[in-house]
This record gives structure tokens, sequence and C-alpha cells, in this order.
């Protein structure tokens, strides 16, 4: 495995902390590549080497939290559904900037399509075996994508009136009223 230069690691992990930071205080179509490399202290060049521009710098950071959701899914087979609900309302609390901004007012809308796509396959696998019926399975996969997608935009742009594990426990008992029988 190719070891990555702590210079090079260095330089992007300043690059994701300006982006992430200037989110907080503008808009996504309001930051320019220059803003990011100032607060960064890095050259332009530096930014370029790493990222065509900050459509690119967005999609890995994209890449970046749907593959940690991805993990906490997998962490969370066999749990009971709001212990593993809480992993991904956790995780989402701990980078609340990155998410609120993109899931809340002035948010992309590519951000949440890509995360919208990301919870109806994460939905439609763990419903497989649960839900008989393609036509019913389907219905509750969106039913509960879209109704988890809406709790957590509410939750975000509240600036979460209740802590992660409240949030996943009710979002826990929806999902039994969907799909009664599933731990």
């Amino acid at each position: 495995m190719k070891q990555t230069d702590r210079r090079v690691a260095k330089s992007i992990d300043a690059i994701k902390g300006a982006f992430t930071g200037l989110l907080e205080q503008q808009s996504f179509e309001d930051i320019s590549v220059m803003e990011i490399t100032r607060c960064a202290n890095v050259a332009r060049k530096t930014f370029y080497l790493h990222y065509t521009d900050k459509y690119d710098l967005l999609d890995s950071l994209i890449d970046e939290h749907i593959e940690a959701l991805k993990y906490r899914s997998e962490l969370g087979k066999g749990l009971e559904h709001s212990e593993s609900e809480f992993l991904w309302f956790e995780y989402i609390e701990k980078h609340f900037i990155f998410f609120s901004n993109m899931l809340g007012e002035g948010s992309t809308e590519y951000f949440r399509n890509r995360f919208l796509q990301f919870l109806l396959d994460d939905t439609r696998v763990e419903m497989e075996d649960l839900i008989k019926g393609e036509r019913d399975r389907e219905v509750a996969v969106r039913f509960f994508s879209y109704g988890v997608l809406g709790i957590m935009e509410w939750w975000l742009a509240s600036d979460q009136p209740e802590d992660a594990r409240t949030i996943a426990r009710r979002t826990g008992l929806l999902y039994h009223m969907i799909v009664p029988g599933r731990n």
C-alpha cells in the first residue's frame, strides 16, 4: 500500500479544514479557491495538485463522509435499529458544520441527491429480506429514506434540539412501525 507523504497529508487536511471552516461562514457557491488556499495557508498550486476545483474538493469530502457512514452501517448490522441509527447521528453530530451546510438552507442539491441515493441504497439492502413483495419493499424503502432525510434536515436546521441518541431512538421507533419484527 502506497504511503502518503506527511507534507501532502498535512496540505490536504489544511485544505479540507479551511473549506469546512469557510462553510461555517458562507454558502458553498460563495466560497472561492483563493479563499480556501488563503485560509489553509497553502499556495493555489498546491490546491490544484490535489483538486481540479472546489467541486472536486466537495466531491472528495462527500465521498469521505459517505464512506464513513457506510462503515457505520456495517458496524450497525445486527444491532438494535436505534443503535445502528445512533452510529449515523453521532457521526453527523460530530461533523455538524459540513452536514448542516450540505443539508441546510443554501445547501447544494448535488449533495442532497447523493446522500438520498446512499440512504435509499442502504435501506434497500437492509429491508431486502424483511419485506416481501418488490413494490411493497420499494414503497417502504422510499418512505423511510425520505423520512430519515427530512428528520436529519430538521435536526440540523434546528441546531440539534435533541442529542444523537434521542433522535436515533425516535427514528428507530418509526422504523419499527414500518418494519415490524426487525430488532
